[in-house]
This record gives C-alpha cells, sequence and structure tokens, in this order.
C-alpha cells in the first residue's frame, strides 16, 4: 500500500513503473486488493496508473469490480477512463452486458447524460465486438 502514493503523474516514470510493478506483485497474490486499486483517490494524478494496474489483470480478478469500472466512464476525460472503457470492452462473460445494464439504469435515474453516453457506447461497442468473431 505504501506504493499507491508513488502512482502520481507528478513523480518520475521510474518511480510510477516502479510502484505499478509492486502493486501488481502483490494484487497477483492478492486480488483482492484490487478494491484499494480501483477506488478513484481524490489525487487525479494516479487515476492513469490505478487504471493500468486494473486493466493488466485478468477478467476472473475483475469479474465483481466491474460495477466499480464502470464508474470511471462517468467522464472520458478523467485520468484512466480510455483504459477502463477499451478493457471494459474486452472482458468476456454476460455479467458485464448486466453490469452496464444497471449502470445505465443508475445513470438515468441520476439523469446523468455523459455517463449514458459512454455506458451506451460501451455496450454497442461490445455487441460489435461479438459480431464481429
Amino acid at each position: 500500500y505504501e506504493h499507491l502514493r508513488d502512482l502520481s503523474s507528478w513523480n518520475s516514470s521510474e518511480v510510477q513503473k516502479e510502484a505499478i510493478e509492486a502493486i501488481n506483485a502483490v494484487v497477483s497474490r492478492d486480488a483482492g486488493i484490487l478494491m484499494d486499486v480501483i477506488y478513484m483517490s481524490e489525487d487525479k494524478y494516479e487515476w492513469a496508473n490505478r487504471a493500468r494496474i486494473v486493466c493488466i489483470q485478468n477478467d476472473k480478478a475483475l469479474e465483481r469490480y466491474v460495477p466499480r469500472m464502470l464508474e470511471w466512464l462517468k467522464d472520458i476525460n478523467w485520468p484512466g477512463a480510455e483504459l477502463m472503457y477499451e478493457r471494459l470492452e474486452k472482458m468476456q462473460g454476460r455479467y458485464v452486458d448486466r453490469d452496464i445494464e444497471n449502470a445505465i439504469r443508475w445513470a438515468k435515474e441520476d439523469r446523468h447524460d455523459r455517463w449514458l453516453r459512454a455506458l451506451y457506447g460501451l455496450k454497442k461497442d461490445r455487441t460489435d465486438r461479438r459480431e464481429s468473431r
């Protein structure tokens, strides 16, 4: 956990790289730690690197975190949001589609148009990807 602060883009690229490797090593032993990594801290300068760590994990490790991953899409301009989008697009499993539908309902209730656009785009891209196989 001491490496989380080292993820900030204010640090040198070498410090960031070492932090990503150290955190990924811990996550590979205990996927439950992903909840702390996926959390969007107050420091947006960490977000892109947090997303990188999340996105290199396998589908099974990410399965229970899909709803949190979808929250990153509330603003596609946020650091790491595009990485999350691309990873969610590639994930296998109908649970992802179910979680997208749930997020669409929440976004509609909150009248969160920007998030809705991202969610509908993701839904379409996942459908297109499946149909092109």
